[in-house]
């Protein structure tokens, strides 16, 4: 268990008019200091009211990006989370403070968006990177309206929309009846929520044109168990990330109508979570009062359970929005006093935990028949008698009776109950024997005698011998045949158009249609004034090809490594089609499925590594490109200036483009004639996320998927 206080960040809006001596953010020492301006001063009134505050937090991101933030707020979480920990991040400020920029950021920008994408991204590298483990990842999205609960995953109109929280016999917080999707894939995963996201309730007002109107809540479930090791153990965590609706002051907002009832639901709420985190940081409170609103019951686990919770809070570095900060930041220094504790969520699988006690009693049988032949004990006996050991048992009894033997040997604990059970039945049929033999003839008592010893014969001879054991516990596994099926299209051959080497000076010099004194004057001129200059670009021409050369064995070795990556994919496809069709535990991976995983993780990262550095070549490339270019331009140009010098007129020089080949450029215009405009645009912007940034892939195909799909649904409405 891991007693751990509430952690506690804050982020500032980047503002043009931050209120400079009122607001001191500090980021070295992780505190922020506000004056507030002094109020009626012309006045001769008594003003009691606190002017100056001091608050120090566990980081202070100012003016920082959204990937600082994920460092900062994310990584650590989603680590603990991956170990099987319940997380929460939650999002508090006032409205316009940037919450919903915090936790989801922008769709259209892959580098502004924020924790909720980055978090999905890291779970599943992660996943990747733990072959030995198998993982389900399931999500929901829960959105709190007017204290009125929406499953915005839930696209069926006609479905039930009975949502309540309840609480399991563990003190586990749910919600009974929202729809929990199960994913397998990044792209999945941001498909669902961009889909949520769509789903939100929002809207405008003075202070915020995309004022979300509702507590949001996106609940990764996680779920996983060892591949490598049946020991029965299912780790579960989830992890939950909370984007709060923002505290609204009317007076400012000037809301009406709904949005001022919405308004109203939103402060309420805030207000029952801050009363709920008062009575969490005072030690003395014995009730926490959870139930007072749909907020507070949910977050039941994350406010004083079991789960490492952190607070991104969110505050407007403006002067005018100084009271408004100096409430968030209050709230969350009370946050800071709430502890939780966590512990790892592991659930032991009945099926598994029968197998193991089965063989741990079979491995102490063993080890007590070990030890009985050690202590010279014969035949002892550790399960239940047989019919059989019963009738000996109770013949040595007699014989004990009859003084015929000195002792019974007691050979176990078994051995003692089975003699008190076999004694407590021959006491029982003697007394009834003897009450029998008072009433019964001889005769009829014979007869009996007789009848019981052939029951007693009888149950002898259909006693049944014990079967044999089939000890084949395992199964068979046979060499996965690999696919020669490899892709053949290169991961980079969408940019090969744009890595043509630039055509050299002295080409332009032959492509051009001056006269014959011309050239003679350029070849003066280059063993004169022009050496320095020719000399210098033929070092940047020359550093150039060899940059290029440098990047194309680098693309063979992306390339190879995509092979690797795909062709072990293949492998361990085919191994597993291989074992589903054998009996066993297919989540159980033997040596062999191990190794290829361990070489499919080696591929990755050979991938990774040759990726980044190709991409760090491609920009050194396009530096000495521009570096050529512009020697080039100041050759012709000092050209020029010395051919007016010498000779007295102009140079005349007809301008070409080297740049296009013609070749490339017909067959390019050939393809696009086959594509309208939004088409060829979609290719051009696939092409150029493949070949800048292609971790970024997953993002836009998700946004891309979801975009359609709400395209289809308004004009299926429409019609």
């Amino acid at each position: 268990m891991v007693k751990s206080a509430v952690k506690v960040i804050v982020r500032t809006r980047p503002t043009a008019n931050f209120a400079q001596g009122y607001l001191d953010v500090k980021d070295g020492i992780r505190a922020i200091n506000i004056n507030l301006p002094k109020k009626n001063e012309t006045q001769n009134v008594v003003n009691n009211q606190r002017e100056s505050y001091s608050f120090k937090f566990d980081n202070v991101l100012h003016n920082s990006s959204q990937e600082t933030v994920f460092e900062e707020c994310g990584r650590e979480v989603i680590s603990s989370f991956i170990d099987g920990y319940n997380g929460t991040i939650m999002a508090y400020g006032q409205t316009g403070a940037g919450k919903t920029f915090t936790m989801t950021g922008t769709t259209a920008n892959y580098k502004q968006r924020g924790i909720i994408p980055r978090c999905i991204e890291h779970i599943f590298q992660e996943i990747s990177n733990k072959p030995e483990k198998a993982f389900n990842v399931s999500v929901t999205y829960l959105e709190i309206y007017n204290e009125n609960l929406f499953d915005l995953l839930n696209n069926d109109p006609t479905g039930s929309d009975d949502y309540q929280i309840m609480e399991d016999a563990k003190g586990v917080t749910f919600v009974r009846g929202i729809q929990k999707v199960a994913t397998t894939s990044e792209e999945e995963a941001l498909s669902l929520m961009f889909e949520g996201e769509a789903n939100r309730a929002i809207c405008e007002h003075q202070m915020n044109k995309a004022s979300t109107r509702s507590h949001c809540v996106f609940t990764i479930h996680l779920e996983s168990r060892s591949r490598v090791e049946s020991n029965g153990q299912i780790v579960y965590s989830k992890l939950n990330l909370v984007d709060l609706a923002g505290s609204e002051r009317v007076g400012k907002t000037h809301s009406s109508g709904q949005v001022l009832k919405e308004a109203t639901y939103i402060n309420k709420s805030l207000s029952f979570l801050e009363q709920v985190v008062i009575a969490l940081s005072t030690p003395s409170r014995e009730h926490v009062p959870y139930r007072q609103s749909k907020l507070t019951m949910f977050l039941k686990d994350s406010l004083g359970g079991n789960c490492k919770t952190l607070l991104v809070a969110n505050i407007w570095g403006e002067a005018t929005q100084l009271d408004e900060t100096v409430s968030t930041l209050k709230f969350a220094s009370r946050m800071m006093r709430v502890s939780n504790e966590a512990t790892i969520n592991i659930h032991m699988n009945p099926e598994a935990l029968i197998k193991k006690y089965e063989k741990q009693i079979v491995e102490l049988k063993q080890e007590l028949a070990m030890h009985d032949q050690l202590k010279g004990v014969n035949q002892a006996t550790y399960d239940p008698y047989t019919e059989e050991q019963q009738l000996e048992l109770r013949k040595e009894i007699k014989r004990y009776v009859r003084n015929e033997t000195e002792e019974l040997e007691i050979k176990n604990i078994r051995h003692i109950k089975e003699i008190f059970q076999q004694f407590k039945k021959m006491m029982q049929t003697a007394e009834l024997e003897a009450r029998d033999r008072g009433s019964q003839p001889v005769t009829q008592r014979e007869s009996k005698s007789k009848l019981d010893n052939g029951a007693l014969k009888g149950s002898e001879a259909n006693v049944s011998g014990v079967g044999d054991v089939d000890d084949n516990n395992g199964f068979g596994v046979g060499a996965a045949v690999p696919s020669a099926n490899y892709r053949k299209e290169s991961v980079v051959s969408q940019t090969r158009a744009q890595e043509e080497p630039e055509v050299n000076m002295m080409k332009i010099e032959e492509a051009e249609k001056a006269p014959i004194d011309r050239n003679e004057a350029y070849e003066l001129f280059k063993s004169s004034s022009g050496s320095e200059s020719i000399v210098k670009m033929k070092e940047e021409t020359q550093l150039l090809k060899d940059k290029k050369n440098a990047f194309k064995v680098l693309t063979l070795q992306v390339n190879e490594a995509k092979k690797k990556i795909d062709s072990t994919k293949e492998e361990i496809e085919a191994k597993q089609q291989e074992v589903s069709g054998q009996k066993g535990d297919n989540d159980i991976v033997d040596e062999e499925e191990m190794l290829l995983y361990q070489r499919l993780k080696e591929a990755k990262k050979e991938y990774r590594d040759s990726f980044e550095e190709r991409k760090m070549a491609k920009a050194e490339i396009d530096f000495v490109s521009r570096a050529v270019e512009n020697s080039r331009v100041k050759l012709l140009s000092s050209f020029e200036d010395w051919y007016r010098e010498t000779y007295g007129q102009p140079l005349e020089l007809e301008q070409s483009s080297p740049d296009i080949n013609t070749k490339e450029s017909f067959s390019r215009d050939k393809d696009e004639d086959q594509l309208d405009d939004g088409e060829r645009f979609e290719k051009l912007e696939l092409e150029r996320i493949r070949r800048d940034d292609p971790e970024s892939l997953a993002f836009y195909r998700a946004k891309k998927v979801v975009g359609n799909k709400t395209l289809k649904k308004t004009l299926s409405q429409k019609r």
